[in-house]
């Protein structure tokens, strides 16, 4: 089966809604996901007016929104993770490689500035991902990477043990404990109605 085909973002600002999308298109088809998800995705985040950037208080109330949201085939459960609860020795869906769950985290870009990318799976103590605002430069702890049928879309892949470095001046760190944000989302099977088999 080919690879799913993620967004990469339009603006310089929209990784969060990017990212939400891309967390959907891993975890259902095209057809189990109502429009109205969508919209809430661009309704919900986006919501500093002079940046157009996203602020976690908008993470947490679009994850509590999808969470209670119910239609047809699409059910999900959001975690939202903050501070040192973000530890990823203690994420083992990481390491599942399963199709019912991923993540949102948001990362140091370079300097201060804080990115949001969707996380899949681990596999050999890289965790593999992909950036919606992509580039070309490398590093020992991450590297771009062609998505391809063997890597399941993705178009990055970091150490674990980078992510959990505490520092927080190198890209794509989760930063200090302070600074730590991660959204777990998992996808659950529809309710039953009852009466039926």
């Amino acid at each position: 089966m080919k690879y799913k085909q993620y967004r990469e973002q339009i603006s310089e600002h929209d990784c969060v809604p990017t990212s939400f999308v891309n967390a959907i298109i891993y975890l259902f088809k095209r057809n189990e996901i109502p429009a109205e998800v969508v919209r809430r995705i661009y309704e919900y985040t986006l919501d500093v007016p002079k940046s157009g950037a996203t602020t976690v208080y908008a993470v947490e109330l679009l994850s509590n929104w999808l969470s209670s949201f119910k239609k047809g085939k699409f059910s999900v459960s959001i975690d939202v993770q903050k501070g040192a609860a973000v530890h990823f020795e203690k994420t083992p869906f990481l390491t599942q490689k399963k199709k019912s769950i991923c993540a949102l985290m948001r990362v140091l870009w370079g300097g201060s500035i804080w990115h949001f990318i969707t996380l899949f799976y681990e596999k050999d103590g890289w965790v593999y991902c992909f950036d919606p605002y992509p580039g070309d430069t490398k590093s020992g702890n991450w590297e771009w990477i062609q998505p391809s049928d063997l890597n399941d879309g993705c178009n990055l892949r970091i150490k674990r043990s980078h992510l959990n470095k505490l520092e927080s001046d190198s890209k794509f760190k989760a930063g200090e404990n302070e600074d730590r944000v991660l959204v777990i989302i998992e996808r659950k099977s529809p309710r039953k109605k009852r009466g039926s088999k």
